[in-house]
């Protein structure tokens, strides 16, 4: 019995591990946009539990999804892809450097027509994913 016990806690501490992610635990505030255009939205990333969202895109139907990252000498890679029930497609790949995050964002809507975005932002100061997460 006591040994069922120890690899099941085993067993939940590996999965646990194979959720969390380089950036787990930090929100990012900055602004997306497209590239053809001036216009800026506010935007927040989170990272948490293995999962990336954007604020902004978030009302637009793209919620949590899991990311990918990979931190070589002091620099961060993620990519996260995001779908909406209409079908529009958010290939994110950006970096993240010190407090600061960048990204180049592919969306691929429905019918097939792509178009670039792009996001920088900086470490939300005093906002953690979890803080963020309960307002």
């Amino acid at each position: 019995m006591k040994n069922l016990i120890m690899i099941s806690l085993l067993s939940l501490s590996i999965s646990a591990l194979a959720f969390a992610g380089d950036l787990d635990g930090k929100t990012f505030k900055g602004k997306i946009g497209p590239s053809n255009e001036k216009k800026t939205y506010e935007d927040d990333l989170i990272f948490k539990a293995g999962t990336f969202v954007s604020t902004a895109c978030e009302t637009q139907g793209h919620h949590a999804t899991n990311y990918t990252s990979e931190t070589k000498d002091h620099v961060t890679t993620f990519v996260a892809t995001t779908t909406n029930k209409e079908g529009e497609k958010m290939l994110w790949n950006g970096t993240v450097k010190g407090d600061k995050a960048e990204a180049k964002i592919v969306t691929t809507h429905a019918d097939g027509k792509t178009e670039d975005w792009w996001y920088k932002g900086k470490t939300a100061t005093g906002m953690t994913a979890s803080k963020k997460a309960k307002k």
